[in-house]
């Protein structure tokens, strides 16, 4: 006997409800998904799913840090005779060690009068994130000493996929940057998003805010 078309239509619209629940399933590819949508895991960022987040936001997880790599002094500072920089604190790379490891930081030479800054020793600040201070990462050098830097990021590869670790400047940009922070879902300004001309895009906590800047004065 002929299954009535009633059933039929009824059996083919659950199996396409089925399938679309299915497609719709959050991916896991940057971090593991929690119970109640949230982006969990080794270094994951406490962000909420992307119904909860603002419109046209990035969600995503940070990505885990790893420890600088031990490069060889040569490679990093490489060494020129004595003939060919201006002798300061050192000759060579094993003549720094106040702290281990150091450097012996030279300048070639220029003409036409020859100069350059003395020779200094340079020495690592760290080696990973746990050998600095709450607030700061290791900064890994190249031709210049490992830093412990402020902010949450020390390369956009630190924050997660098509998310950019960014400078933060305080008023007086002169002075340089005040830290480096990865962009957030919650950002007020940043890319495509631009502050007005009294104002500057600044990491404040959370987010990137605009903030006002006042006049530089002279010198």
């Amino acid at each position: 006997m002929a299954r009535p078309l009633h059933l039929d239509l009824l059996f083919l619209s659950a199996t396409a409800a089925l399938a679309l629940g299915c497609s719709r399933r959050p991916s896991s590819a940057q971090g593991d998904l929690g119970d109640k949508g949230e982006l969990t895991g080794p270094g994951a960022i406490a962000v909420t799913n992307a119904s909860a987040a603002p419109s046209g936001a990035k969600v995503f997880a940070k990505a885990p840090r790893a420890a600088c790599s031990a490069r060889a002094a040569d490679f990093r500072f490489p060494p020129v005779t004595a003939r060919e920089f201006n002798v300061g604190e050192c000759r060579t790379h094993d003549e720094c060690t106040k702290k281990a490891p150091g450097y012996c930081s030279a300048h070639q030479r220029q003409p036409p009068h020859g100069f350059s800054p003395p020779s200094t020793c340079v020495y690592d600040a760290c080696m990973s994130d746990a050998q600095c201070a709450a607030g700061s990462l290791c900064q890994c050098g190249d031709q210049a000493p490992n830093a412990c830097v402020p902010g949450n990021c020390t390369r956009s590869e630190d924050c997660g996929t098509n998310v950019e670790c960014r400078p933060s400047y305080g008023p007086d940009f002169r002075t340089g940057a005040t830290g480096l922070y990865c962009e957030t879902p919650k950002d007020k300004c940043g890319r495509g998003n631009p502050c007005s001309r009294s104002e500057r895009c600044a990491f404040s906590g959370s987010r990137w805010e605009c903030v006002f800047t006042p006049p530089l004065q002279p010198g």
